[in-house]
């Protein structure tokens, strides 16, 4: 039952992760960058913990390449997740992930992947998953203001197996840093080489493509928060990166269209307004605290819940906390009170996961 609870609070961390996370994407003006942040904060973190404890990392010979693939896997998903959002919209981003980390999860646990412990699929299995993801489709796509008509664009077929593929990708992170805690004998230094390798590739990731805060990104990100293409204004002061961008007294007016979802909408000069600080509220800094906590409890209950399980019960958590958060608009989301067939979703997810456990 811990365990349950667990994964539970774990996934709903991980909704509140992605408030934090949206918040420091707004700051910074690149979900590059932000993500680089949240790895290299969640890796701070973790090197801490793990200097606290005294153990250190002692990596047995012999030790399989792929049990160091989990963070790389990591920052493919979540980058995958942010170049969807503009093809497929806010509804098939969500759904096609959880799709394919059900479906992958599931596959993990039939076949054993990843020196998985085997889970064999039977009806009961078929049934719960059926469940959870129609659970998961009343949860998401009731959501006030919601056009799923609108949402679910036609002829997008290679993104949508996108979609499912990244969350696939996702499935495979956690079962392989389940098996890397289970050889290191510590699921902690597992989500520590775990978010050391996604900082890495992350790193050059933003280097490669030159995603560095800039003003202009800054601008882009925040007209885009509120509503696309449409027209602000803002007092800078400074350089190009930190300050005036037209050189015109810091007196600009701003439009936006940041239809590729990377941070780099078209800026226009017009009149006067403020962008938020870089530095503040101090919770935007949490995200990679939250992500490295939630790497760990994955490591630590694949081995013993597995794959399917532990994933499916993080959902729960996930789904309900984000629906917590919109409904009270907290961490600076939009308001969006919660309505009984959500919650009647969240109750779904639930009777689908336990239906797998108990049977």
């Amino acid at each position: 039952m811990l365990s349950i609870l667990v994964a539970v609070a774990v996934g709903l961390g991980l909704s509140i992760q992605t408030a934090v996370n949206s918040r420091l994407r707004l700051n910074v003006g690149s979900p590059f960058f932000s993500s680089l942040v949240s790895f290299a904060v969640g890796t701070v973190f973790l090197v801490l913990i793990v200097a606290i404890e005294g153990r250190g990392i002692h990596l047995p010979e012999g030790l399989p390449v792929w049990t160091l693939l989990g963070g790389p896997l990591g920052v493919l998903a979540l980058t995958s997740n942010i170049l969807l959002f503009p093809f497929l919209g806010a509804v098939e981003t969500v759904l096609l992930p959880l799709l394919g980390q059900v479906l992958m999860s599931l596959i993990i646990d039939e076949l054993g992947l990843f020196r998985a412990n085997q889970h064999e699929m039977d009806v009961a299995r078929g049934m719960g998953a059926l469940l959870m993801l129609g659970g998961v489709l009343l949860a998401v796509m009731s959501k006030r203001g919601t056009n799923v008509g609108s949402q679910i664009h036609g002829g997008k077929a290679l993104w949508r197996m996108w979609g499912i593929v990244a969350g696939g990708l996702a499935a495979c992170q956690s079962a392989i840093n389940g098996h890397l805690g289970v050889l290191l004998g510590s699921p902690l230094n597992a989500a520590l080489i775990s978010f050391s390798g996604g900082l890495l590739v992350l790193l050059i990731l933003v280097t490669m493509i030159g995603h560095w805060p800039t003003t202009k990104r800054r601008i882009a990100a925040y007209l885009s928060s509120r509503a696309q293409s449409v027209e602000i204004s803002t007092v800078l002061a400074g350089d190009d990166d930190e300050g005036s961008p037209a050189g015109n007294g810091g007196k600009v007016s701003l439009t936006s269209d940041d239809s590729d979802g990377d941070g780099d909408g078209e800026v226009s000069t017009n009149a006067p307004a403020k962008l938020p600080s870089v530095w503040r509220p101090w919770w935007i800094w949490t995200g990679g605290i939250l992500g490295a906590l939630f790497v760990f409890a994955v490591a630590s209950l694949v081995p013993t819940l597995g794959t399917g399980l532990t994933l499916m019960f993080a959902m729960v958590g996930q789904v309900s906390g984000s629906m917590l958060v919109d409904h009270f608009g907290a961490l600076g989301a939009q308001k969006n009170p919660i309505i009984p067939i959500q919650a009647v979703g969240v109750i779904v997810m639930a009777v689908g996961v336990m239906i797998i456990r108990v049977m």
